[in-house]
Formats: C-alpha cells, sequence, structure tokens
C-alpha cells in the first residue's frame, strides 16, 4: 500500500500538481551509479548553501536540471532525491494544464507555484522540453501556449529565487537542445545523467536479481551487458522482467536474461 503524501493539493489544483510519497521507493534494488552519486551530493550542498545564501539576503536557489537521453532514469532520480531527503515529489501535469485550461495557463502556473513556495518537498518539472521549447520555433497549432508556458516559469523562478523557499527545484529533459536558453540559465546546476556503463549495469542486474530471489549465472548476466552495450536502464528493467515471467512460466529452472528488439512499424 503507497504511502500517502503529506503535502494536501489545493482543490483548485487537483489534477494539474500531483503530490506523492516517496516513503515506500524501492532502495533496496535502486541502484545509484557515480554519476548520480555526485549529482545528489551537489543538491544537498546547494541546499546548505541556499539557506546559507539567503541569511545573507542574497537571491538563491536550489535548482538542477538534469538531462540526458531517454530511459536513463532522471524521473527516478528525482524520487531517490525525495526519499533521502525525507520528502514529498510533486510535478505539474502539462498534458492537462495545457488541453484543460488553454489561453490560461500563466495563472495557473502561477497559483502552482505560489502554493508550492510554501512546501518543502522535491519539485519536478518532468519533460521539460515539450513545453519550455526555445521561443520562436513554436508552431501554429499550440497559438503561442508553449512560449506563455516558458516565460511563465522563468517568472516563478524569478520569483523564488528572491524568497526564502524549502522546495528543491528539479528539472528533467530529453532534449535539452530544445529548451529555451533562458530558461536553462536560470538553473543553478545542470548535470547530464549519463547511460550506465557495463560494468555498472553488472552490479545493478546482480543486485536487483538478489534481492528479488532469483538465482542466476553472472557469466550469463555479463553477456547480456556486453551484447547490449547502448541498452538503457528503462529497457534493463523491462527485461528483467520479462525473463523473470519466464522463469516463473519455465518451473524456475533457470533464469536468463535476454534482450528482445521492440518491433518497428513503418
Amino acid at each position: 500500500m503507497a504511502e500517502k503524501a503529506r503535502i494536501e493539493v489545493p482543490k483548485d489544483l487537483e489534477g494539474l500538481l500531483v503530490v506523492e510519497s516517496c516513503e515506500d521507493f524501492p532502495a533496496d534494488t535502486f541502484f545509484l551509479p557515480k554519476a548520480q552519486e555526485e549529482i545528489f551530493n551537489s543538491i544537498v550542498e546547494a541546499r546548505m548553501v541556499t539557506q546559507e545564501m539567503q541569511k545573507m539576503g542574497l537571491a538563491y536557489m536550489n535548482s538542477t536540471l538534469l538531462y540526458g537521453p531517454p530511459g536513463t532514469g532522471k524521473t527516478t532520480f528525482a524520487r531517490y532525491v525525495a526519499y533521502r531527503l525525507n520528502m514529498d515529489m510533486a510535478y505539474i501535469n502539462f498534458a492537462k494544464l495545457v488541453d484543460g485550461v488553454f489561453g490560461n495557463t500563466s495563472r495557473k502556473i502561477d497559483e502552482i507555484f505560489a502554493f508550492m513556495a510554501k512546501q518543502e518537498c522535491v519539485f519536478l518539472f518532468d519533460e521539460l522540453d515539450c513545453v519550455a521549447i526555445k521561443r520562436g520555433e513554436e508552431g501554429e497549432a499550440t497559438g503561442g501556449e508553449l512560449s506563455r508556458i516558458t516565460i511563465s516559469i522563468m517568472q516563478a523562478m524569478d520569483y523564488y529565487r528572491s524568497r526564502k523557499i524549502n522546495a528543491i527545484l528539479i528539472a528533467a529533459t530529453n532534449r535539452i537542445d530544445r529548451v529555451d536558453p533562458a530558461l536553462r540559465s536560470r538553473f543553478s546546476i545542470a548535470k547530464k545523467i549519463p547511460q550506465l556503463t557495463n560494468p555498472e549495469k553488472v552490479i545493478y542486474i546482480c543486485n536487483f536479481l538478489e534481492k528479488a530471489g532469483v538465482p542466476y549465472d553472472k557469466a550469463n548476466i555479463q553477456q547480456y551487458c556486453a551484447m547490449n552495450p547502448m541498452i538503457t536502464m528503462r529497457n534493463v528493467e523491462s527485461d528483467e522482467i520479462r525473463c523473470i515471467v519466464n522463469w516463473i512460466k519455465g518451473g524456475k529452472q533457470k533464469y536468463v536474461l535476454d534482450h528482445i528488439q521492440m518491433e518497428t512499424f513503418d
């Protein structure tokens, strides 16, 4: 049973702002690569710096922009940060925001940020490149709505920077090149989440299977990683689960990890 979030979303923001507890984060099977550990440490350090800067009356905000290929675990990492710092994680449902209040987005974003300014949590902007694209590159179909979202987020971040807030802002994007440069510059930290190396994948997979109680052949795991050097964390997780299902169906005789290429459609 999932833990209940401590932050209660106001009625007028329900559906637009989602808050979840991270107390049940699967820490026992989660693998923290060195690159992500360094990012976590920088966020913790920035939290301390933010508090000291605010005491000095100087503007600073604990905000991190994570970028990298799809499937590298950016969103999961944000949940891990919330778990480690004993916080809820909140995020804006951009799809519903744009579809539900088309033409009225700025006001809702202002309301969301005003509410979140009073909360102590991880505030995630997921898939930032889908809504905060470079101004001037937006198609006619959206009527300038995405540009208005970009400007509203920048104004809201400026508002946060000038005030004492306890929220930790994390944004995630697969395409940092699409995010408006003026918005990118407002983040205190920008870090790339790289693909796992093969040795890291082996460690992660073996740990996952051990925690799940699945016997495995390490040579099989090493071969799987060697044959799929570009596979993402998301794909690894899918392969692990699919092969566990096959292992169970086969009477738990032998666990074999393999990768099946997804079918492509013309």
